[in-house]
């Protein structure tokens, strides 16, 4: 955690969010605690997979995020609203969106690779 030449916390992460179960990532651990400490009341995020890659594990700390504070998407140019089991399915089903993006790309580049690397092609 850092603090801006405008004393706006800033919280910089340079971990997967793939690969790192988010009770493990320090610097967001941190945001949380600090969100609970009313530290501060409104997190942005650029965009939702960059804040986790996994939807269910992601879907929990933003409701704990959202219990203390607000969260804006840049990407998405909005606030994230909850207020019912509607908008609970539709944030699900963003972060499911935003995690799949990944493995499909991930797939794709196995695929090439194992493609372009095949002994029948020599």
């Amino acid at each position: 955690m850092a603090t801006d030449e405008n004393g706006r916390l800033e919280y910089i992460e340079a971990v997967s969010a793939f690969k790192t179960h988010m009770s493990r990532r320090k610097v967001l651990m941190q945001a949380v605690e600090d969100a609970r400490a009313g530290k501060y009341d409104v997190l942005i995020v650029f965009k939702l997979d960059r804040f986790g890659r996994r939807s269910a594990e992601t879907f929990d700390y933003v409701m704990k995020f959202m219990m203390h504070i607000r969260i804006w998407v840049v990407e998405k140019r909005k606030e994230i609203k909850v207020e019912g089991s509607l908008d609970e399915i539709s944030l699900y089903l963003e972060l499911w969106q935003a995690g799949s993006r990944l493995s499909v790309i991930v797939m794709v580049r196995k695929r090439m690779q194992s493609r372009f690397t095949s002994p029948r092609l020599r």
